[in-house]
């Protein structure tokens, strides 16, 4: 695909950023985000299961081309109930298509969202209400093959792509166009490709509940693709879990003691950098600060400032 093609699907000019180093996901504390880093995986989402019901839908695509539409039901074309069908109900044909259209390349594609900025007060609300954590990705070390990263974009209209545009251009329309409201999530994602005969998983539709030889939607990663982990700012929770000592702060974990034990034994056997969410006083702002954790006992910890 040329640059000039995919310039046609980016966010109007004024708006265009240059590609992150780096980009963050969210995670809010359970046992699906700490998989991610006991694992080593991510986790590519079908448009079915994105928290936008307009993400990525069928209708962004028009199909109102004759040819496409046969290259798209070939080999059955030749059967004269489904030409009949073409000819005595288009608008139902076409309906199918685009269905089966974005069934199959997301069968082969999954969407992994992330964000280019670790301090969005909106984004920590959000995804983790402040008590989980951030990953900073080094997507460049993504050791499996994957499209992007695309910068989203937001707009205030929604209207359809002719096919005749050609599928990739269609596809990368329908992945990467989403309402201005969520302008502020500052959205970057990859599209990872299973490699491979069989498709991924798409438990979320019926009528591929039972399709055998399916794959897993998870991809690996390695720790080298993982540049810091971030806590939120309420990880801890202050007025139970923290306590002033002699060299920075004592934690007795009070809540979610399993997760965050698990979270803090992965980091450290990946031996990664952490740091924490402080607030910039007076204002509503966020900084992260690096911080050293080491562990008293079980269920203790003792926190201070990492200056070296």
């Amino acid at each position: 695909m040329t640059d000039e093609k995919i310039l046609e699907v980016d966010p109007p000019e004024d708006k265009r950023k240059p590609k992150p180093e780096s980009l963050y996901k969210y995670y809010s504390l359970n046992e699906y985000s700490i998989q991610v880093l006991e694992n080593l995986e991510i986790f590519a989402s079908h448009p079915k299961i994105l928290n936008d019901p307009f993400d990525s839908h069928d209708s962004l695509i028009e199909f109102d081309d004759k040819e496409t539409i046969r290259s798209f039901i070939n080999p059955v074309w030749e059967n004269p109930d489904i030409q009949e069908s073409y000819e005595n109900n288009i608008e139902s044909l076409k309906e199918t298509v685009q269905f089966w259209f974005r069934t199959m390349i997301y069968g082969r594609l999954g969407i992994y969202s992330m964000t280019e900025k670790p301090t969005n007060l909106l984004m920590w609300s959000y995804y983790t209400n402040h008590k989980g954590f951030c990953i900073e990705f080094d997507f460049n070390k993504f050791p499996f093959k994957f499209f992007g990263p695309f910068q989203i974009n937001y707009s205030e209209e929604f209207k359809p792509l002719s096919i005749k545009n050609g599928g990739e251009i269609c596809m990368l329309y329908q992945a990467l166009l989403k309402a201005k409201d969520w302008e502020h999530e500052q959205e970057w994602r990859i599209l990872p490709e299973r490699e491979g005969d069989n498709p991924m998983e798409m438990k979320e539709l019926d009528s591929l509940k039972d399709v055998s030889d399916l794959t897993t939607r998870n991809f690996p990663i390695n720790k080298d693709c993982i540049n810091k982990i971030i806590l939120g700012n309420q990880f801890f929770d202050n007025d139970n879990e923290l306590a002033p000592s002699k060299k920075g702060l004592t934690v007795t974990l009070k809540t979610k003691i399993d997760f965050k034990n698990r979270l803090l034994n992965a980091i450290e056997k990946l031996n990664i950098p952490v740091e924490i969410i402080f607030r910039n006083e007076p204002h509503f702002e966020f900084r992260t600060e690096p911080i050293l954790i080491e562990r008293i006992n079980e269920n203790e910890l003792e926190i201070t400032k990492n200056v070296g």
